[in-house]
């Protein structure tokens, strides 16, 4: 009875907390236990803390592919609705968020990203978690979406290679000037500093990296700054800050000197070239890492 009244109480509390975003589904086993299944892996976590029954099996869906198929995305580009904690939206925006209520985030999604696609029961949404191709070893974004439109079923988890393999510099030099977009990755829509790494790094290499820049530090290998290469990625956090909040491509390695990056900053306002020696903001940030994105993921 402790184990349902517990769980009870978190699911209240969950819903108080998420509103209309806060889902989860019920299912009898053949064995008579109850499978619950919760959108996120850190609330199903949370759930099995508080429950010390073997009557239940608690899981996610972001962790469980045995819940949603598949999918592509055929066209441009679609929008994830996604929630974010207060301290991920004002470490991405640089602002006070002061409201209780839920975060609403608008993510790009473009074409190629690898999807698995889920209706849970009752509801009007499709729950979704979009892949990268480091698996585990960082999360991943998870969001709703209104429709299949847009998206094409695949018979296998597979990554759709990009099909257009584009030279570094080139593409750097073509994307320079596109504004900055809170959650963009496309030329059509703008892009923040992670989404603008995740794409260049999926049309020069055909890796998906993980969306937010603390995960893509994750999954980067450290190296020094002496051993700095064009493409490589560093890593910032603002001072008296926690969390890595920036990413750049190094775009020319200078000895003895910090190099000039590529990349995209709200205070910026648009994707630039810029030599780190002589950038006014950098008095109030600190490099974090120095990075490379595997060659195999």
């Amino acid at each position: 009875m402790d184990s349902q009244n517990n769980l009870s109480s978190f699911l209240d509390d969950q819903r108080n907390r998420y509103g209309e975003f806060f889902w989860y589904e019920t299912r009898k086993l053949p064995d008579n236990r109850t499978l619950f299944v919760f959108m996120a892996e850190k609330m199903a976590t949370k759930a099995r803390t508080l429950v010390k029954s073997n009557e239940f099996e608690i899981v996610s869906f972001e962790k469980d592919e045995r819940f949603g198929n598949f999918f592509t995305i055929d066209v441009a580009l679609i929008k994830l609705l996604n929630t974010p904690s207060k301290q991920e939206y004002e470490s991405i925006t640089e602002e006070s968020y002061i409201s209780e209520q839920p975060i609403n985030l608008n993510n790009d999604l473009i074409k190629g990203e690898l999807l698995r696609v889920f209706r849970p029961v009752g509801q009007k949404f499709f729950a979704v978690v979009v892949y990268h191709n480091f698996e585990n070893r960082a999360p991943r974004i998870l969001g709703r979406i209104k429709d299949l439109e847009g998206l094409r079923q695949m018979k296998v988890k597979e990554f759709v290679v990009s099909g257009e393999k584009k030279d570094f510099i080139d593409y750097c030099r073509e994307l320079e000037g596109i504004p900055y977009t809170l959650g963009g990755k496309s030329k059509k829509h703008g892009f923040d500093c992670s989404g603008l790494t995740q794409e260049i790094v999926y049309k020069t290499k055909d890796l998906w990296l993980p969306r937010k820049a603390q995960w893509q530090a994750i999954v980067s290998q450290d190296i020094s700054q002496d051993g700095l290469q064009q493409g490589d990625l560093m890593f910032f956090r603002e001072k008296g800050h926690e969390n890595i909040d920036h990413v750049a491509f190094v775009f020319e390695p200078q000895q003895g000197r910090l190099p000039v990056i590529f990349h995209t900053k709200k205070i910026i306002g648009k994707a630039v070239f810029q030599d780190l020696n002589s950038a006014e903001w950098l008095k109030d940030w600190e490099i974090v890492k120095f990075g490379r994105v595997p060659i195999f993921a």
